[in-house]
């Protein structure tokens, strides 16, 4: 089991220790939803608490409802809950408010999302990797627009880059192009 940041949080709603677990994820992964409840589950089995997922996602998405809850006496017990934090186009405002709050008042966790070197560089990462894949989309649809044929071929070769400065070259160098075999030439460089 490989959680990400797991920490152990004192509820004052609850009044009872409780395990908060956040998964950061930098894309939608199929098998997402299932690992986040089997690492509540073996979250809960180890520490006898309830535990509480979120999912942090840097990308806007649709969610499904959650697809676990276990019940223990009337009240839920283990709750596999997964919520985009803030860029959700399925979530309402009220509700992102009760997550900012949930994090920096009832845990008091903005210490944990401010300083913490780990979530930091986590985040880095995911805005990078949205800065390119942003970029990739970019180019795509700039030859799609200009030059049709060559949409697959500009998909393929894009992947190819994997850094930010590489992609800005390559979308200055497309966006000069004045014919077929220009591009052609610009596309086959990477």
């Amino acid at each position: 089991m490989k959680c990400d940041l797991v920490y152990n949080v004192f509820n004052k709603e609850e009044e009872q220790e409780e395990i908060l677990n956040l998964e950061l994820q930098t894309e939608w992964e199929d098998d997402f939803l299932s690992r986040l409840f089997t690492y509540a589950s073996e979250l809960h089995l180890k520490h006898r608490k309830y535990v509480r997922s979120v999912a942090l996602l840097p990308f806007a998405s649709d969610l499904p409802e959650p697809p676990y809850v276990v019940r223990a006496n009337i009240r839920n017990y283990l709750n596999c809950f997964y919520r985009l934090a803030m860029r959700s186009s399925t979530m309402s405002e009220p509700e992102k408010k009760e997550i900012k709050e949930v994090v920096n008042v009832q845990y008091h966790l903005n210490w944990l999302l401010k300083d913490n070197d780990v979530v930091e560089q986590i985040v880095e990462q995911a805005r990078e990797e949205g800065v390119e894949e942003g970029l990739r989309k970019a180019i795509v649809y700039v030859v799609k627009s200009r030059f049709p044929d060559w949409e697959v071929f500009a998909q393929t070769q894009v992947q190819k880059l994997h850094k930010t400065e590489d992609l800005e070259q390559l979308m200055t160098q497309l966006l000069a192009v004045p014919d077929e075999a220009a591009l052609q030439n610009v596309l086959k460089l990477t």
